[in-house]
């Protein structure tokens, strides 16, 4: 079981309704408002919530406006359990990539007198790889120090990433075609309809990871 407390807050008047209106909260028309700032520490594990009650029962809840928020904060900082784990996860990720980005780099220069248009490539692919793993690790740890929700409407960093992760999935699939046709390995060059088939499916590509992309939208709208 969760932890319970209670915090009771009086209200006091702050004047008549105007036009002497019924239905405001209190006796003739009077406006209350109850200022309230609490927060709980959470002693044991379990399903935390919160909820409002108007006392004395005699006050009718359509005549009350309650405006407001309210944060949760973890341990480790204001992530959701189901995103923190993405946090380490995308940091490590991130570092494996600019590890091989530099190791990768360092090779380009050493052989760029004999290098193919197709390492240049994947240096290509590669930048673009590390900056989306980057992104991504940058918006879940500005969301857990700050406590900027994922969804709904999402962060400009939240945004950034997801920019990042489409055009690093379409450019990979792109680059895995080229290669799969032999271009820069067994083949110097690729005839015109070979490039133009390319531009078609990276365009189909481009559409089936924008769905992707909006099905996994749709899902975060229904969580949050």
């Amino acid at each position: 079981a969760s932890d319970r407390s209670l915090h009771t807050f009086a209200a006091r008047k702050i004047g008549g309704a105007a036009g002497g209106e019924e239905g405001k909260e209190g006796e003739g028309g009077q406006e209350w408002e109850a200022l309230v700032h609490a927060d709980y520490k959470v002693l044991q594990s379990g399903v935390q919530n919160v909820l409002f009650q108007l006392c004395p029962s005699l006050v009718s809840s359509s005549s009350v406006a309650l405006t407001g928020e309210i944060s949760f904060k973890n341990p480790y900082g204001y992530l959701p359990g189901r995103f923190y784990g993405y946090l380490p996860f995308e940091g490590a990720r991130f570092f494996a990539f600019l590890v091989f980005f530099v190791l990768y780099l360092g090779m380009v220069l050493k052989h760029r007198k004999h290098l193919l248009r197709l390492h240049y490539a994947i240096l290509g692919v590669l930048v673009v790889a590390t900056a989306e793993a980057l992104s991504w690790f940058l918006a879940f740890s500005h969301m857990n120090s700050v406590g900027t929700p994922y969804c709904c409407p999402f962060p400009a960093v939240v945004i950034s990433a997801m920019v990042f992760e489409l055009i690093q999935k379409t450019v990979s699939r792109a680059l895995l075609l080229l290669i799969c046709l032999g271009y820069g390995i067994a083949r110097p060059s690729l005839q015109k309809g070979e490039w133009l088939s390319l531009g078609t499916l990276t365009l189909l590509y481009l559409g089936a990871t924008m769905l992707d992309e909006a099905s996994e939208i749709g899902e975060a709208r229904q969580i949050g």
